[in-house]
């Protein structure tokens, strides 16, 4: 049987965590969750992970700086980007291209968990 890979989940909205992490926990991923970008880097200097799916706007540290740093120093990390704000200039930026993929609110889950199964696999 294949390992489940092991999510990092980001997002400063509760309800938005929760609903992701109960959803990836229902389909025998392993999970974890941060709430800024800031505590996200926390855990991973802590704990291995297969991906991260990142809200892009959050206090302390949003989605592009946590990618533009993962990509950085774990660049064997895809990195995930879901946002409400799908057609906003900031998606146009150079820092997008270091995504894995980048998602638009609400998010297609079933396309989110095939490409991190596909990309932990590799």
């Amino acid at each position: 049987m294949q390992k489940m890979p092991c999510v990092l989940l980001v997002d400063d909205e509760n309800a938005a965590l929760e609903g992701l992490r109960d959803i990836f926990e229902a389909l025998s991923f392993n999970v974890f969750t941060a709430e800024n970008g800031l505590e996200a880097l926390a855990l991973l200097r802590s704990e291995t992970v297969d991906a991260v799916v990142t809200d892009l706007v959050m206090p302390e540290m949003d989605g592009f700086e946590l990618l533009t740093l993962v990509s950085d120093l774990y660049p064997q990390i895809p990195v995930y980007l879901t946002t409400a704000f799908a057609d906003n200039d900031h998606l146009l930026s150079p820092n997008a291209a270091l995504a894995a993929g980048i998602f638009s609110n609400p998010v297609n889950i079933a396309k989110l968990i095939d490409d991190i199964k596909k990309s932990s696999t590799n």
